[in-house]
This record gives C-alpha cells, sequence and structure tokens, in this order.
C-alpha cells in the first residue's frame, strides 16, 4: 500500500519536504514482492508520491515584473491579516494598498502615526505583523530610528507597536536602542517559532572599533541579533540603553531583552525557515576600518559579558592586535544562525576581538583577514558562515519562497536581495545534515535589473513577489508565468519537447540504478538526490550536457560517500530549459 495526497489536480504538486504532510489516503498498485514489501514496512512510512501519479515535473521560475507604486521611498514590506500589502518608508509614513487578485493596485490610503507620535520623521526599517494580529484587530510591530546617514545620534532605536483597524494607535516598547553615527540602525523584526521578537541591530562601527567616520563606539547590544520577549514588557517602555548613562543588563535573570547572536555587522533581515533555522544575510564592510585590540589585563566583561560564558566559561585569551586602516573590504555572508554564537564583528564591550576568522595559517584561510599576523585565531565562539555572497553585493532583504506555484522549484529556498552589485534576488538552497547552503541561483527570468532592491516580501497564495527600491521611489510586483512550452512523455523519445527524467526502472532499486534523462537543448545541467526530509544526498551531475539522451548511475551513496539509507529518494533534473522530479525507492 502506498499513499498519495489529496492536491487539486490545477495546481503543481508539492514535495513532502517541502512543506507540512497533508493527510494521506491508501490507494492500489501493482504488488510488490514479499521482500520488497517487508523492506517498506521496515521504512515506518508510507512510500511518498509527488502527486497522483509515478512521477511530477517542476516549472522553471519565471516571473513578469511590473511597477506596483511609486512616489516613496520604501524600505521594508509587510502582507497584513487583512490581505493588503503595507510598505514603510525612509521618513516613517506607512502606504496601506488594496490588491486585485492579480496582485496589481487598487487603492491605497498613508497611515503618519509614527511620524505624528515622534514629531517629524523616523528612518521606519522593520515591520511585523503580530502572530495574533486578525483583520478586524491588525496589530504591527516596527523598528525605527533617527532618519538620515551622517551624524546621527545614538540611542536613538525603537520598537513601537502599531493597533486598532487604521493602525492609529502607538505604543513604544523598547527605546534607547543603539544608533550609528551613519546608516547602520535598528533594521528588520520578525516573529520566531517561540513568539517572541527577533530584532537586526546594526553596529556602531565599520570594523568594531572606532575611526573619524565611525566615531560612535560599539554598545553591548549593538551588531547583533536581540530577542525580545514581549510579554514580559508589563510596563512598556522598557528602556535598554547599556552605557553613557544606562544600565540596562541583557544578562541578566529575566531579562525581557537578551542579545540572541552576537558579531553581525550590519544585518537587514532575517527569516526564520520551516526548516527551524534563522537565516540573516549582512553586510561585510568596505575597507578602511580599524579593529580593536585586547587589552592586558582583560576588562571584567570578560567575564560576565560573554555570550558564551556558559557553555565555555570566562574568556581568557588569546590576545589580539588591533588593526588600523585596513586595506581589505570583508565579504559579505548569509549566517545560519545558532543562538549564543558570535560571527565576526568585533564589539569590545563584550569581549569579541578577532574580526572574522583572524589569519590562523600561512595558507588561504575561511573569512580570512590577511593584515592580522599570521596565527591570529578565530573567536571560540566563531560559528562561519553559511554562503558567501563576494565583496560588496549587500545582500538585505531575505523570505523563504513559500508558494507552490513552481512545484518545488522555489518553495522552502532562500530569496535575497542584493542591494549593490548584482541589483537582483539570489535563489539559495538550504540541505544537508545543518541546513546550510549547498546551491544558488542567479539570473532567474524577472529576478535581475532591479534598482538597489532593499527589501521583498510573498503573497504565498498566487506567488506573487513584491520589491521595494527605495532609490527609485517604487515597489515592483513579481508575478509568476506559465511554463513556456509543454512536457512531452518521456516515452516519445527525443520527439517530446522539454527536458525530462525517463520514468525510474526498475523501481524500487538497489544501488547501482541508472538514470536516464532527456535534454531538449545543450547547456548547464545537474541532477541532485535529495532525501525524504529534503535535505541534498548526492549530486550525479553539474557539468555542460549536450542535448539528446543520456544515461548515469547512482551507487546508493551521499556525498561523503556514506551509503545511503533504505528509503524514498527524489531525483531532480535541473535543465536549461526546464526542472523535472521523480521518485525512487533505494532498498540495501
Amino acid at each position: 500500500m502506498v499513499c498519495v495526497r489529496l492536491r487539486r489536480m490545477a495546481r503543481a504538486p508539492v514535495l513532502p519536504f517541502a512543506g507540512g504532510e497533508a493527510p494521506c489516503l491508501p490507494r492500489s498498485r501493482t504488488p510488490h514482492d514479499s521482500a520488497t514489501e517487508a523492506a517498506l514496512r521496515a521504512m515506518g512510512r508510507a512510500i511518498l508520491l509527488l502527486a497522483l501519479s509515478a512521477s511530477a515535473s517542476q516549472a522553471v521560475p519565471r516571473f513578469q515584473k511590473i511597477v506596483f507604486d511609486v512616489g516613496e521611498s520604501y524600505t521594508c514590506l509587510a502582507l497584513g491579516p487583512d490581505g493588503r500589502l503595507y510598505a514603510g518608508t525612509v521618513h516613517g509614513k506607512i502606504k496601506r494598498f488594496d490588491r486585485a487578485s492579480d496582485g496589481t493596485k487598487t487603492g491605497s490610503v498613508t497611515i503618519t502615526t509614527l511620524q505624528t507620535a515622534e514629531g517629524g520623521t523616523r528612518a521606519l526599517l522593520g515591520m511585523a505583523f503580530d502572530p495574533a494580529a486578525t483583520a478586524l484587530n491588525p496589530i504591527l510591530w516596527i523598528a525605527h530610528s533617527y532618519p538620515g546617514v551622517e551624524f546621527a545620534l545614538d540611542w536613538k532605536g525603537k520598537i513601537s507597536r502599531l493597533s486598532g483597524p487604521t493602525l492609529g494607535t502607538i505604543q513604544d516598547f523598547v527605546v534607547n536602542l543603539p544608533r550609528s553615527t551613519r546608516d547602520h540602525m535598528t533594521n528588520g523584526i520578525a516573529f520566531g517559532p517561540d513568539s517572541a521578537l527577533y530584532v537586526c541591530q546594526g553596529s556602531n562601527t565599520t570594523m568594531g572599533a572606532t575611526d573619524p567616520i565611525w566615531s560612535t563606539p560599539e554598545r553591548l547590544l549593538s551588531a547583533a541579533v536581540l530577542r525580545v520577549n514581549l510579554g514580559a514588557i508589563t510596563t512598556p517602555p522598557l528602556n535598554v540603553q547599556t552605557e553613557e548613562g544606562g544600565s540596562y543588563d541583557p544578562f541578566a535573570t529575566g531579562a525581557p531583552l537578551t542579545i540572541y547572536a552576537s558579531g553581525l555587522r550590519n544585518p537587514y533581515d532575517l527569516v526564520w525557515h520551516t526548516n527551524g533555522r534563522l537565516y540573516v544575510p549582512t553586510n561585510g564592510s568596505t575597507s578602511g576600518g580599524n579593529t580593536p585590540a585586547s587589552p592586558a589585563p582583560l576588562p571584567p566583561e570578560c567575564s560576565s559579558h560573554r555570550i558564551d560564558s556558559a557553555a565555555n566559561g570566562p574568556y581568557s585569551g588569546p590576545q589580539v592586535a588591533g588593526l588600523t586602516n585596513v586595506t581589505g573590504a570583508q565579504g559579505d555572508f548569509l549566517y545560519r544562525i545558532q543562538q549564543n554564537g558570535y560571527y565576526g564583528h568585533p564589539n569590545h564591550t563584550r569581549c569579541e576581538w578577532t574580526m572574522n576568522g583572524g589569519n590562523p595559517t600561512a595558507g588561504s584561510d575561511s573569512a580570512e583577514v590577511s593584515e592580522y599576523s599570521t596565527g591570529t585565531t578565530p573567536d571560540r565562539n566563531w560559528r562561519g558562515f553559511s554562503f558567501d555572497f563576494g565583496l560588496h553585493r549587500s545582500p538585505n532583504g531575505v523570505i523563504e519562497y513559500r508558494s507552490n506555484v513552481f512545484g518545488t522549484a522555489l518553495m522552502g529556498k532562500l530569496l535575497v536581495v542584493r542591494y549593490s552589485q548584482g541589483d537582483d534576488i539570489i535563489v539559495l538552497t538550504p540541505g544537508g545534515p545543518n541546513q546550510d547552503i549547498v546551491d544558488s541561483e542567479t539570473g532567474i527570468e524577472g529576478f535581475t535589473a532591479f534598482t538597489d532592491p532593499l527589501d521583498l516580501v510573498e503573497d504565498r497564495g498566487p506567488g506573487y513577489i513584491y520589491v521595494a527600491e527605495p532609490a527609485p521611489k517604487r515597489i515592483r510586483l513579481l508575478r509568476p508565468l506559465p511554463e513556456p512550452t509543454a512536457v512531452g512523455d518521456p516515452s516519445q523519445g527525443s520527439s517530446g519537447r522539454g527536458s525530462r527524467l525517463a520514468p525510474m526502472a526498475p523501481n524500487p532499486t538497489m544501488p547501482g540504478a541508472s538514470i536516464r534523462f532527456f535534454l531538449a537543448v545543450a547547456g548547464p545541467t545537474r541532477l541532485e538526490i535529495y532525501g525524504p526530509g529534503g535535505e541534498l544526498v548526492r549530486t550525479i551531475v553539474q557539468e555542460h550536457r549536450t542535448a539528446g539522451w543520456h544515461t548515469v548511475t547512482w551507487n546508493g551513496t551521499d556525498h561523503r560517500s556514506g551509503s545511503a539509507p533504505t528509503g524514498v529518494y527524489f531525483v531532480r533534473l535541473i535543465a536549461p530549459d526546464r526542472s523535472d522530479t521523480r521518485t525512487v525507492t533505494l532498498l540495501k
């Protein structure tokens, strides 16, 4: 007996590893021999089919890009429980848009509650609707700070709550967050699976120590992902100023606002993925900055203000030399955030001295800072990065694409807008045992040729994407497009239209299975094996292939040459013109 997921036939099928599992019903199938049935029973679960057939194809993602609205410097986007699109601006206004079924704008209202409360403009960079918000009772949380990008005042970051039918009521909940003298502020916010609010807090310096341009020193709460237990703030607002007359202690027992992870230079946005991981893209520094030197003796905060003290004890060294006018720029990274981890931006108030990966060996090291003397080890708590965007890319807004409009081609993948070099949306695939990034893709139709994109949001039902471009003062709508060509039956041979996988035969199979696929056009080709949990098990093909039929063999091993266990696997072909997916049951 196998089970099938009940789906509407007009919709693209959903791979079970990419979302929640729907109830399944038994369906008769050609009987297996007794050995096969026994092996399947031992798996502890039914065979997972893609949708009412032995195979399912996924369309090549393509989007139509149109202008949704113009006229404001939009900085952050959110979809409300009322189905409207909400857009924050660099001056503190919020625009609420009514939309037609095709995603286009039908009307708008400007909400000035924040500007009125603050008596002027505010840099509004983060928005998130409360999990309890409804269409009749909208509750919108916002992150905002002192406006402008030069000579800004410190301690001006806030987290506030807007409520009421028109979001006309405002209440500050967290005040006096750090603020750099330039463009690093209190940025994106998102609710986590624990219902806490997670906050991207930018650094006050470019490389950890002050310089003539970045003159405000790091604070205890700067360059971090912060966690706010909103329910613990019983008499708002909570004053979290930590220095210069402030005494807030995020390490105190029961503190409502704590440091979840440290060392993130300028994280603009963050996303909790359905795989349970928190991902944060971060802007690295350009050249010319300074790094701090660890003093001798070490200050008291090395015992009290290290977020890894519970796991690793008080910090005792090694000593780290400071750097002045660093000539090398630092990379832009995506981090898979672990609680109490350090990610490379120094902060003397937390006794974090080494930038990124230091320079531990004479060879090439991960996230190396070559100006450090050889032998400079990374901080003991440094967790590394999940993906390297390269230099000067400025990755900012990030989402997990949740719609199945393209089958599994985009579902469950991270979409990141790159503000500087790129001006595009890059697609990142989490996978492997730790759900780090195992694949990246650029050049998708509709994902290129933006002008300084800063944030994005998805309307999950139809799969629409909205992208904020503050410089040209507009929002763009990306609408999924259908495949340009139909897919032929593999039994038709090369006369069928479109690249595709042939049916797996035999199925179930043993190690050494042959996988046949047809390429309608020559070009870069990937053939991948995914496990039942969505993890990438093995990449079989990753190279340029000619048009026509091809046959490869999977010997039943994973990417580490270990033996893959008995189970249901997904064979995925990514061809120049389209993608295709089939299932295969591996028996040992």
